[in-house]
């Protein structure tokens, strides 16, 4: 047996839609934002540790002279 639950409101179709499509594409918004920001800060993060790797093997082959 299936339960199924339908909600039923009170305001117009026309105007449900409108809102959850608004609320849906702000979601959309800040998710993408999100992302772009993690991407971000990861490529930032990879280019500092390959930068200090870099510095480290110049200043292990200063020290060597």
């Amino acid at each position: 047996m299936e339960a199924t639950h339908e909600e039923t409101y009170s305001s117009p179709q026309r105007k449900l839609v409108k809102f959850f499509e608004r609320s849906r594409n702000q979601w959309k918004a800040k998710a993408g934002a999100a992302k772009t920001v993690l991407k971000r800060l990861g490529t930032r993060m990879r280019r500092l540790e390959r930068s200090k790797a870099d510095y480290q093997l110049e200043l292990g082959a200063v020290q060597a002279q």
